[in-house]
C-alpha cells in the first residue's frame, strides 16, 4: 500500500523522485509539476520544472482538502480539479489526478500532473472583440479562472458583482447561449459555453452599444463561433493530460 509511514520502506524514492523529475523535464513549460500522495493527502514523492534550480518542491504539503483528490479517492476514477493557486509556485494550476490501485483494484493513493493553466488562459483572456469586448473564463461556482484584468483572477465572482448576479446563475448553468446583463452601469452582451470534462465555462463579452451597432444575427453567429472555437482549444490539452493518466 502507499502508505507515508512505510513509505521509506516499500520505495527508494530517490529513485523515484529522479525519474519524476526527469518525466517533468521532458513535459515543457505547460506543466508546473507530478506528484505522488498517499491515502490521506500526504505528498511523499514528487517534482516541479525547474524545481532543482528554483529549490521548489511539493515536499510537506497535504492536499486531503482539495475536490480533485476528494473525487478521486471516492470514486475511483481520474478527475480534473478546479483552477487554485498552487501552494509551492503561486501559479494558478490545475490538476489532473489519476488513482494508484493495488492488485486487488483498491485505492492506494493518487498520481498528479499539476497543469500550468496561464498558457490557454491567457489566450483567452487576451482575444479581442471590437474595442469593448474580451475573452474570460470561470469555475463552476463562476469564479473567474481568466480575465483581462489578473487581479480579477481567483478573486472576482460573478455571483457576487453588482448587476451580475441572474448572468452568473445562467453562464453556470450548462448552456451555451449569448445573454445580456449590466456591469458598473454599462450594459453587456455576452456569449458563452461549457469547456467539457471540466466544470468550467468560456465566454466573450461586449458592450451592448457596439454589439448592436452590427447586424445582430450576423454578431451572434460571430460570438458563439469566437466562444466555441476557444473551449476546442482548451479541450485537447485538459483531455491529453487526463488520458495520460488513465
Amino acid at each position: 500500500a502507499v502508505s507515508a509511514q512505510n513509505r521509506g520502506e516499500a520505495f527508494d524514492l530517490a529513485a523515484i523522485n529522479n525519474n519524476l523529475q526527469k518525466t517533468v523535464e521532458s513535459m515543457g513549460n505547460s506543466y508546473e509539476g507530478i506528484f505522488v500522495t498517499d491515502l490521506k493527502g500526504n505528498i511523499f514523492a514528487g517534482s516541479i520544472e525547474g524545481g532543482k534550480r528554483e529549490g521548489k518542491h511539493y515536499s510537506g504539503i497535504n492536499v486531503a482538502e482539495r475536490d480533485y483528490f476528494k473525487k478521486t479517492i471516492s470514486s475511483g476514477d481520474a478527475s480534473i480539479g478546479d483552477p487554485i493557486k498552487s501552494r509551492a509556485t503561486d501559479d494558478v494550476i490545475s490538476i489532473v489526478c489519476a488513482p494508484i490501485k493495488s492488485s486487488g483494484s483498491n485505492v492506494e493513493g493518487t498520481f498528479c500532473m499539476v497543469i500550468r493553466l496561464s498558457n490557454f488562459t491567457g489566450i483567452i483572456s487576451s482575444r479581442k472583440i471590437g474595442k469593448t469586448g474580451y475573452g474570460y473564463m470561470v469555475d463552476k461556482n463562476a469564479l473567474l479562472i481568466a480575465h483581462p484584468v489578473k487581479e480579477m483572477i481567483l478573486s472576482g465572482n460573478l455571483h457576487k458583482l453588482k448587476g451580475m448576479e441572474e448572468f452568473a446563475s445562467q453562464i453556470v448553468s450548462g448552456n451555451s447561449r449569448v445573454a445580456s446583463y449590466s456591469y458598473k452601469g454599462v450594459p453587456k452582451i455576452s456569449g458563452y459555453a461549457p469547456v467539457e470534462i471540466t466544470d468550467w465555462y468560456v465566454g466573450l463579452t461586449q458592450d451592448s452599444d457596439e454589439f448592436m451597432s452590427a447586424v445582430n444575427s450576423i454578431r451572434n453567429s460571430a460570438v458563439m463561433i469566437a466562444v466555441i472555437s476557444l473551449v476546442i482549444g482548451i479541450i485537447p490539452i485538459l483531455f491529453l493530460a487526463k488520458k495520460m493518466l488513465i
